[in-house]
């Protein structure tokens, strides 16, 4: 009997073993601390908020989950190496948007792997965002973190997470991203979907349904991508999450690796900054969704022009800037249907 339990001690442990050895290759490819995987895994449900962290908003939340930090450095060449890839051209300056993935990586991870995080991190999706530029990044700046807002949803939870970035030398604000993560809980979703039949017809409606562009002169252009992209796209960024990984991917259940959003992001914002003349336009506001994604190797085509009017689009316009220019970036489905992949626009004032 002693021998029988030594043998399942022994199968358990190397078990065990087993398991730390792929988590902790698992983390090292994502880059995510051993302990936040951990904390999700076995302490944090999908789709829904954990304590202590409540639903709502306001300084109570900001208050209890903000962590600030000075003295930080961008790596310019390293900026400016990721913006010249996704087509800014001929930048002279670190700007929150050019730089947006490095510090992306560098600060809101500060938070998003820490206890003040209130969704796991299983299945959590970067589902839209807003950046408003207000000066050039600076080399040297001071940060603030905090999460502003938890929702419960339908299909699950949602968090916003607010970035403030700040001069370092006069305190000045430089940039301010806030970030929506939502998490989907599978059985929620499928009992909403089971009562509400018109919540599924909205959600189909949603990610299929594209607007033409309000403007006489609307732009496109194509953009591919290649097999080796998305492999490029993570040595440039930093970002090298397994879903954009050709091998790796397939062991998050996946056929094909998809495309960084933030990427295909950055190409549209490139574009229309090129077009309108935007290179040291401030302030400029950009707010970006994502809708289904974007496999490898693809081809996706933009369109992009300037708005008149509210035309319902997912944002509104924002009235205190002049002038608001839409984006959408979408690929070719079965019978030649569009499907889009985000949708955004760029808020500024003419400089005219």
């Amino acid at each position: 009997m002693s021998q029988a339990l030594f043998n399942i001690a022994i199968i358990a442990l190397s078990l065990t073993s087993v398991l730390l050895t792929v988590l902790f290759i698992i983390t090292t490819i994502i880059s995510v601390p051993l302990t936040a995987l951990f904390r999700s895994l076995f302490f944090r449900r999908p789709g829904a908020i954990a304590k202590p962290v409540a639903c709502g908003s306001g300084a109570k939340i900001e208050d209890a989950t903000r962590i600030a930090g000075r003295d930080s450095i961008v790596d310019a060449s390293k900026s400016r190496a990721w913006a010249q890839f996704c087509g800014f051209r001929g930048t002279t300056s670190i700007s929150p948007v050019y730089s947006f993935p490095m510090l992306m990586e560098e600060l809101f991870t500060k938070i998003v792997f820490t206890d003040s995080f209130p969704l796991s991190l299983i299945g959590v999706i970067h589902a839209k965002h807003v950046i408003t530029q207000y000066a050039v990044m600076p080399e040297a700046f001071s940060y603030s973190l905090a999460v502003t807002a938890v929702r419960e949803v339908e299909t699950g939870a949602e968090c916003d997470v607010s970035m403030e970035i700040f001069n370092a030398t006069d305190g000045k604000i430089a940039n301010r991203t806030v970030c929506t993560f939502t998490s989907t809980d599978a059985l929620k979703a499928k009992r909403a979907r089971k009562n509400r039949p018109e919540l599924t017809k909205a959600e189909k409606k949603a990610k299929t349904a594209l607007n033409p562009i309000k403007e006489n002169n609307s732009n496109s252009f194509t953009n591919v991508i290649k097999k080796d992209h998305s492999l490029k796209y993570a040595k440039v960024s930093g970002d090298s999450n397994p879903i954009h990984h050709p091998t790796y991917c397939k062991l998050m259940g996946m056929n094909k690796p998809i495309m960084h959003g933030i990427y295909s992001l950055a190409v549209g914002v490139a574009k229309v900054f090129e077009s309108y003349d935007l290179e040291g336009v401030y302030p400029v506001k950009i707010q970006c969704g994502w809708k289904l994604p974007l496999p490898i190797p693809k081809e996706s085509t933009f369109e992009y022009g300037e708005l008149k009017g509210n035309v319902g689009v997912d944002f509104e316009n924002d009235k205190t800037y002049s002038r608001n220019v839409e984006f959408v970036c979408f690929r070719e489905g079965k019978g030649g249907s569009k499907l889009p992949h985000l949708r955004g626009v760029v808020s500024f004032d003419s400089k005219f």
